[in-house]
């Protein structure tokens, strides 16, 4: 593991950099947090508000913490393969943004968790991306997803 970032603030977004894990938190925050994540590995952690986390273009690790949170999703390109840690079903949302046409979205359980991935329609299906949502297995349905 390389270098680590760790950022505190009220709105944060990367910047792409050299470094390979970043880490965005603001765990004692009470208002509602948009943190942006950049091309690198990234934990991003929210408070207690209805927070927005977008990890960017790499692999993530996303906890939104209490209040009711917006996971987003480039999906207009592959964002990939996101970790979920805390969703809450029925008050969480996971927002596949920009979905690209031709792709389509697939849920099923792995274990004690929930898959969500975008395949490629237009080539064979091939897999594009992945959340886990961590704990969500059966829980996950299409009305859990903000489809923009």
């Amino acid at each position: 593991l390389g270098d680590v970032d760790n950022r505190t603030a009220t709105t944060l977004t990367f910047t792409t950099d050299a470094d390979d894990h970043d880490l965005l938190a603001n765990t004692a925050a009470t208002g509602n947090l948009i943190l942006i994540g950049d091309g690198n590995v990234n934990t991003l952690r929210g408070g207690g508000g209805a927070d927005v986390l977008d990890g960017g273009t790499g692999s993530d690790y996303l906890t939104g913490g209490g209040g009711a949170d917006q996971f987003r999703f480039d999906a207009a390109a592959a964002f990939g393969d996101d970790v979920v840690q805390d969703f809450q079903d029925g008050i969480d949302i996971l927002n596949l943004d920009g979905l690209n046409p031709n792709y389509s979205i697939q849920i099923q359980n792995s274990g004690a968790d929930a898959l969500v991935r975008v395949l490629d329609g237009a080539n064979a299906f091939a897999q594009i991306s992945t959340i886990t949502v961590v704990g969500q297995a059966g829980n996950i349905t299409f009305s859990d997803l903000l489809l923009t």
